[in-house]
């Protein structure tokens, strides 16, 4: 009994060599078989030599007759397992075969010079700030994605389709509940600070958290924060929006200094000081203080 189950392990365990199944690779010259390959997949594949022909030259190999697109190299099954018997069939060009032009729409991305060819081995790259490479298309509407080595038929423009980054801030806040840390913004011109971040409420915001952020457009802090530290958006030059938290009874120093496109907050009830410098070099030139400030700092509105 006990040999038997270590025999039914082993099928289990060597899958290349005593479980799975050889499927076949047909090589096709037009309609006649040049050489049948078995394997079972994810290995490397030796391709063989298709027949000559007077005038033309061989391409390649490909499973897609007649279109050329879908071309089977030595490593398409390097990784894969192969499921089913499958054909492919030699691609020739004649000797004086016409090239074509194919020009890029990078649609945003760097740009990629047009080359004039009768086939591309490798996709052209292109970058995009704040975007991930999603290929390259044959038409606008991105329905037609080319597959690499791509055989040109014609004059043609191919299109960069691109997916936006998504970029999620991340809080650390200490046990009593300070924020001490904004990472990953890079780019990211909204925050939104929670409420709360594993499972601790935030009530207190750090010194500079972000100063200096000229990506920041808009920001926006709970109400349950009730103490700010320094300088938490100077130098944001681009900062338009945030609202202050109906808990905050101090506006720190600098909090706000050299924000120039800043033209509008509301202050809290309940808000008893403004720091020095607190709206220093902002667009604020009308502000409405409710009758609980009594401090007002040097420069803070200057």
């Amino acid at each position: 009994m006990l040999l038997g189950t270590i025999a039914s392990l082993s099928c289990v365990l060597i899958v290349t060599s005593a479980c799975a199944a050889k499927f076949k690779i047909e090589f096709y010259d037009d309609t006649n078989i040049v050489e049948t390959l078995s394997t079972y997949g994810n290995e490397t594949i030796q391709l063989p030599e298709a027949p000559a022909k007077s005038g033309f030259v061989f391409v390649g190999w490909y499973f897609d007759k007649g279109t050329w697109k879908d071309r089977l190299t030595e490593e398409t099954y390097k990784n894969t397992q192969l499921k089913e018997n499958v054909k492919v069939y030699a691609y020739y060009k004649s000797d004086s075969e016409q090239t074509f032009t194919v020009t890029f729409e990078t649609n945003g991305g760097s740009a990629v010079q047009s080359v004039t060819t009768d086939v591309i081995e490798e996709e052209p790259q292109t970058t995009y700030e704040g975007h991930d490479f999603a290929g390259w298309y044959t038409d606008s509407n991105f329905t037609d994605r080319v597959k690499f080595p791509y055989t040109v038929t014609q004059n043609i423009t191919l299109y960069a389709k691109w997916t936006e980054k998504i970029v999620t801030p991340v809080f650390e806040v200490s046990s009593a509940g300070e924020l001490t840390a904004v990472s990953n913004t890079d780019g990211l011109d909204t925050i939104v600070i929670p409420e709360y971040v594993n499972g601790v409420k935030v009530v207190k915001l750090a010194n500079y958290l972000f100063r200096y952020n000229t990506d920041l457009k808009s920001l926006t802090i709970p109400d349950s924060v009730t103490y700010i530290g320094l300088e938490l958006c100077v130098g944001c030059r681009n900062l338009e929006n945030v609202n202050i938290p109906a808990g905050l009874s101090v506006i720190p120093t600098g909090m706000f200094r050299d924000c120039p496109n800043l033209s509008s907050v509301q202050l809290p009830y309940g808000l008893t000081a403004i720091s020095a410098d607190a709206f220093m070099n902002t667009a604020v030139i009308e502000i409405v203080l409710p009758d609980t400030v009594v401090i007002i700092g040097q420069f803070a509105f200057a």
